[in-house]
């Protein structure tokens, strides 16, 4: 389930997504068909499901993430430019506002100068709590967006990362729980 789906910058408080081919939503824990035949800079998609829904509605994208009706699975692996899980609720069936369920934590990466300056490749980051799971299972509250760990140990959150590090920085975007 891999997206192209893109977020502009802030503007006035606000970010455009942008859709793309391929792109799912799940409405009560039950996916769409994925988006096809996306024009380029699209803010606007129709998401078709196999029978009916019923109101009120929660809505989770990417679908992927979606594990249950109030179930969502954040993976433990992330790719260096993360995917921003997204939520929605309306009380009635037809469209619906989507927020941010998570929140991005911004990395700069760089080469190390002088002595320490012998490797110049990483290929994972590890991110942890001791308090609060970055990955894993999660109950959600559609109305709220608040996430609560289904898991009794924090769980850890690994990023791939394949880049070589050059004396600029590199940026790296992940998800994590707010």
């Amino acid at each position: 389930d891999q997206t192209k789906t893109t977020i502009s910058e802030p503007e006035e408080g606000q970010r455009t997504i942008y859709w793309a081919n391929g792109d799912r939503l799940a409405a009560n824990g039950v996916a769409s068909a994925a988006l096809a035949n996306v024009p380029e800079e699209c803010t606007s998609a129709t998401f078709e499901f196999d029978g009916i829904l019923q109101a009120p509605v929660n809505y989770l994208y990417h679908a992927s993430y979606c594990v249950g009706e109030n179930t969502v699975e954040l993976p433990a692996n992330q790719d260096a430019i993360a995917v921003l899980p997204m939520y929605g609720h309306a009380d009635e069936v037809g469209s619906a506002q989507l927020h941010a369920l998570t929140a991005y934590l911004n990395i700069s990466l760089k080469k190390a100068s002088g002595e320490e300056a012998d490797s110049d490749k990483i290929r994972k980051i590890v991110i942890s709590s001791t308090t609060q799971s970055l990955s894993g299972k999660f109950t959600i509250d559609y109305t709220t967006g608040v996430l609560t760990s289904e898991e009794a140990d924090p769980k850890a959150l690994e990023v791939t990362f394949k880049r070589t590090l050059t004396d600029d920085p590199i940026s790296l975007t992940v998800a994590v729980p707010a």
